[in-house]
């Protein structure tokens, strides 16, 4: 898996292990989060269903998220959404942070926003 930080290795590799590093410990099967429709460990995300692009969520928070991840549209995916708000009942990961980490939203706000496609 490739260091997230890591400039010279392709932004959806480096989006990938952030997400793994992040969110695979409860998105992934018999874990917490396994009612969700991802799976979002590093060698299951070269499935674009896997990291929820464009998947409708199964739980909705406040805002108008229609996709996990919504190609060219950060605002209107959940996943960006979770990662860089503070309301504790909607923030992921729900614990063991307190501020939004500046530099891995940016990572996947430009991922998001990558050419490689949109939803319908």
């Amino acid at each position: 898996m490739p260091d997230w930080e890591d400039e010279s290795q392709p932004l959806e590799l480096r989006a990938r292990a952030y997400i793994d590093i992040n969110c695979a410990h409860c998105h992934i099967p018999g874990a917490g989060c396994d009612y969700t429709p991802m799976n979002l460990a590093y060698n299951q995300t070269s499935s674009p269903i896997n990291l929820g692009v464009c998947v409708e969520p199964v739980d909705f928070v406040s805002g108008n998220q229609e996709y996990i991840i919504e190609k060219q549209d950060p605002f209107r995916s959940l996943l960006y959404f979770r990662i860089q708000t503070t309301i504790p009942a909607e923030m992921m990961p729900p614990v063991g942070r307190s501020f939004t980490h500046r530099e891995g939203v940016q990572l996947i706000e430009d991922y998001i926003n990558s050419p490689e496609g949109t939803c319908p």
